[in-house]
């Protein structure tokens, strides 16, 4: 394992699966993908389905979709915001 820079968006796609020790510019999951983050990522995080673990840094909006559809999958809606005490 080793630790480095990805300047833009790292997408991890179905089936794929991302182990991130360094830096990324953003961070896309896909259905089906898994990722853990242990680094830093300077944009945004965007999972649409996947398995998603953070311990890491992130700068940028991170934010979950569901799919809210059929397999088409062209109706995507935000997770509703965590509501805090």
């Amino acid at each position: 394992m080793a630790g480095g820079l990805i300047a833009g968006t790292l997408t991890v796609e179905s089936g794929g699966y991302a182990y991130i020790l360094g830096t990324v510019g953003g961070l896309v999951i896909e259905p089906g993908a898994r990722a853990k983050l242990r680094g830093t990522c300077t944009g945004d995080v965007t999972n649409h389905g996947g398995d998603l673990t953070i311990s890491g840094v992130v700068w940028g909006p991170a934010r979950t979709i569901h799919h809210s559809g059929d397999a088409g999958g062209e109706d995507w809606a935000l997770a509703p915001e965590p509501s805090w005490p």
